[in-house]
């Protein structure tokens, strides 16, 4: 009786494991559409004389909208925090709702761009692991 209890409990804290696993490989599939999106911001810095990009039109992307996937809504470039951050929009994953985002914040290092990501809705154990420190 005991070791069926253990075995419940194990499989109970499984099934949670699995689910968060999964919600972050979705939330990581939004990562996948910004690879596009950073070469236009480090181009446009690289060309427009150190400036970074406020919009999708300047960097010369789609409108946010169009750069979806199945769990992704948009990705958009803007200004907050700064100028070129890249902001992926997620639909509604699992039991999370729509409209969590993910930023990507670029900081210029020389000829190259570095980026930071964090989330201001997401909790820590749904950041996608790339993005943690």
């Amino acid at each position: 009786m005991i070791t069926l209890a253990i075995i419940g409990i194990l499989g109970s804290m499984a099934i949670v494991s699995y689910q968060d696993y999964m919600t972050r490989s979705k939330i990581s599939s939004g990562l996948t559409l910004t690879a596009a999106a950073k070469l236009a911001v480090a181009e446009y810095y690289n060309s427009a004389g150190g400036q970074l990009p406020d919009t999708n039109a300047a960097a010369g992307l789609p409108m946010p909208a169009s750069i979806t996937n199945k769990y992704t809504t948009s990705v958009s470039i803007g200004v907050v925090p700064t100028s070129g951050t890249i902001t992926v929009t997620y639909g509604t994953i699992g039991s999370l709702a729509a409209g969590n985002t993910l930023l990507l914040v670029p900081t210029p290092q020389g000829a190259s761009m570095r980026w930071e990501c964090s989330s201001p809705t997401l909790g820590a154990n749904l950041i996608p692991p790339i993005c943690r420190d």
